[in-house]
């Protein structure tokens, strides 16, 4: 009897000795070479070949994560607790607290379903977690005093090879139906996370797909580095199309009457990182932008198919500055007057919120309009000059205000400008007609009163051939434009042809103008109109 009793109960005071060595092979297993201490720890039964604990809970120093698993499950054979590792582990929940430090950029919660680990293969363990799970995180993003709160599900298992909490991978695909980032100018919208991770001593690589609506997509290539906190990564955005189903506001908080419904986004970065222990997050890195095509409007103003190749830099301090000359390009733009083919190169720092243009020009009034370089900063004047030429005098009189004139000819001239902010001021601006001149009708009604000279006046501008015409051009800070005439020509009407000299002044608001031309249009409307013209 003693003979029978004895194996026994040696085998049973030798698993008494090793319940808690068994939790602690997990650990040692699982997160070799990593900080850990068990915190709690219930329910724990073992025999020869498996063990059951109903809960245990477990803190990592680095990084700093507490986790806590419930209805865990080892198998194991005398081999395995001698060589102090377990064959395969499954566990019905898990939930993981990334702890928030005063370092830290993240804190938040993952809960998952059951998770298996087969450890069969010595040094690699096969980790799979099926069915769904969570992931809550609030991140802290620089520039904003609060951290913002993101929830994401799985319903696809994560799959992980894990030797230790240092020299793992893992790949797992992340949902949230509805993603919002506060803090951030951007709509609520569901996106859909592809993650590759993988460790190796101190290096972190992420791959990282988002799937946005509309087949967009961002795609993340990153390393970084624990114990310093630098890093690199590549990330691309392979083209954002925009349609009038899909259009800027969409995806990013605009204000009203202001969208882009046309054209293509792509955007390029490859940034580096530093967030040293106790300072401030650092980002820098060049990022390229190239659009193609883009349509849409704000308040009143329509354009048409816009094109901006970029080359910029991102500084530690959050602002931006190109590297090189940008080049833009608009076919038109229309806030009651139409401006077509636009173009300039250009450059901008946002250290001290400069743009500079270089070469602007405009097809304005089937005419040129151009200037050498404009470089606007705020509240610093400018001075430049702008040129006038082949302006068609007959478009200008197109307009609407003006129906009741009609005329020919075309006009060079320059116009010295002093721009404040967005407020331009022209005093002294000259202009005056291309050879050989050209003609005015006027079939409006009389003006000017009834004495003898503008009797005259308005008989000779019912018909008028002139040979020359030179103007004075002042423009306020307030819109109100002011134009001093000096023609010279014949009325065939006047004496067979009577050479006749006139002065003319004409005064009109230009704000109050263009919103006249503007009055009873819908922008989406006008914006159709320019896409089926073009």
């Amino acid at each position: 009897m003693s003979g029978t009793l004895l194996p026994v109960i040696a085998a049973g005071a030798v698993i008494h000795q090793y319940q808690t060595e068994i939790a602690n092979t997990l650990l040692d297993r699982a997160l070799r070479n990593q900080p850990a201490r068990i915190t709690e720890m219930s329910g724990l039964n073992a025999d020869t070949q498996h063990a059951t604990i109903d809960s245990i809970s477990v803190v990592l120093s680095e990084p700093a994560i507490e986790l806590t698993l419930n209805q865990v499950e080892l198998s194991y054979s005398w081999a395995s607790l001698l060589a102090r590792r377990v064959e395969a582990v499954r566990i019905d929940d898990i939930r993981a607290t990334l702890l928030q430090g005063e370092d830290s950029l993240t804190e938040g919660t993952l809960q998952t379903g059951r998770v298996s680990v087969d450890c069969a293969r010595t040094g690699i363990c096969q980790v799979v977690a099926d069915g769904g799970g969570s992931v809550n995180i609030e991140i802290l993003l620089p520039g904003s005093p609060d951290p913002t709160p993101l929830q994401f599900d799985w319903t696809q298992p994560i799959r992980a090879g894990w030797v230790s909490a240092s020299q793992f991978t893992a790949s797992l695909s992340l949902q949230a139906d509805s993603l919002a980032l506060p803090s951030l100018p951007l709509q609520s919208m569901p996106v859909q996370l592809d993650l590759a991770l993988s460790r190796s001593g101190e290096e972190l690589r992420i791959d990282a797909s988002a799937h946005l609506p509309a087949d967009r997509s961002l795609q993340i290539n990153a390393s970084h580095e624990i114990s310093t906190g630098r890093g690199n990564g590549q990330f691309t955005s392979d083209g954002f199309v925009f349609t009038e189903l899909f259009p800027l506001s969409a995806l990013v908080s605009l204000p009203d009457e202001t969208d882009i419904i046309a054209g293509q986004l792509a955007v390029q970065a490859q940034l580096t990182w530093l967030r040293p222990a106790g300072d401030e997050f650092e980002l820098q890195g060049p990022i390229d932008v190239q659009a193609q095509n883009l349509s849409g409007y704000f308040d009143d103003t329509v354009f048409t198919r816009l094109g901006v190749y970029m080359k910029a830099e991102l500084l530690p301090d959050w602002q931006l500055r190109t590297r090189e000359l940008g080049s833009a390009a608009l076919t038109a733009v229309d806030p009651g007057i139409e401006l077509e083919y636009l173009s300039t190169r250009f450059t901008l720092d946002t250290r001290n919120t400069s743009v500079q243009l270089i070469r602007p020009q405009a097809t304005v009034f089937d005419g040129i309009v151009s200037a050498e370089q404009i470089n606007w900063q705020p509240d610093t004047p400018e001075h430049f000059e702008i040129q006038l030429q082949q302006i068609d005098v007959a478009r200008i009189l197109g307009l609407s205000a003006y129906q009741q004139v009609q005329a020919t000819g075309r006009l060079d001239g320059s116009l010295p400008v002093e721009l404040l902010n967005t407020t331009a001021v022209i005093n002294g601006g000259k202009v005056t007609s291309v050879p050989p001149g050209g003609s005015i009708r006027y079939q409006g009604g009389r003006f000017g009163g009834s004495n003898q000279n503008m009797e005259l006046v308005n008989q000779a501008l019912q018909r008028y051939d002139y040979s020359s015409l030179d103007a004075t051009i002042n423009y306020t800070a307030t819109g109100d434009l002011n134009l001093d005439i000096g023609l010279q020509g014949i009325s065939p009407l006047l004496n067979n042809g009577q050479r006749i000299n006139l002065n003319l002044t004409i005064a009109d608001n230009v704000p109050e103008l263009l919103r006249s031309l503007q009055a009873g249009r819908s922008v989406q409307d006008a914006l159709s109109d320019h896409l089926q013209r073009r």
